[in-house]
């Protein structure tokens, strides 16, 4: 039998970072969540816990203020996270840099019910079913529609609210679950 060659991806992992590094309760961002919601005002909560239904450890945010800040640096114009949501609002900031050189947001939110447009930032409705959800976005063509710049690239996401986050990662086209490197995959 021949061997196959590996596919060759277009991916930037953000979490987990890496296959090797998929231990969540050793991640920087994680840590950094937690030590921010000690020092935020009401309940407010970032932990790793077990997910009964994936069978594995999940980011938990709990409360309007808990925040997992995602450094990265990606070119890849797709966003892809894979989130549980919850009766409650949660927010999801994709912070990027256009061909113009500006800063820009697009603040995504089960909260906002309309488009709001202004020079930095693009706020969009997020309409989501509780439970597991694959959200994609194409970075490259919001950025387009919201801005009439070309995106360039994607520094940091961030996820505040409450909610679960399993995983997150840029790809250059949308890859169906099949294709994805086994870390990344949400049907194991």
């Amino acid at each position: 039998m021949e061997s196959v060659p590996d596919r060759e991806y277009s991916i930037d992992c953000v979490l987990p970072p890496n296959e090797e590094d998929t231990d969540l309760e050793n991640l920087h961002c994680v840590s950094a969540a937690r030590a921010a919601c000690k020092e935020l005002p009401g309940d407010n909560e970032a932990e790793v816990v077990e997910d009964e239904e994936l069978g594995k450890e999940v980011i938990e945010l709990m409360g309007l203020e808990a925040e997992l800040v995602l450094p990265t640096s990606s070119i890849l114009p797709m966003l892809v996270l894979h989130v549980k949501s919850t009766s409650h609002f949660f927010w999801i900031c994709i912070d990027f840099v256009d061909n113009t050189k500006k800063y820009r947001t697009f603040t995504i939110s089960n909260k906002q019910s309309i488009v709001s447009v202004d020079e930095t930032e693009a706020k969009l409705p997020l309409i989501i079913d509780e439970g597991w959800q694959r959200l994609c976005f194409n970075v490259e063509e919001l950025t387009a529609k919201a801005f009439g710049s070309k995106y360039l690239t994607t520094y940091q996401v961030r996820v505040r609210g409450s909610v679960c986050v399993s995983k997150a990662f840029f790809q250059g086209h949308d890859y169906s679950d099949a294709e994805l490197p086994s870390h990344l995959r949400v049907l194991g």
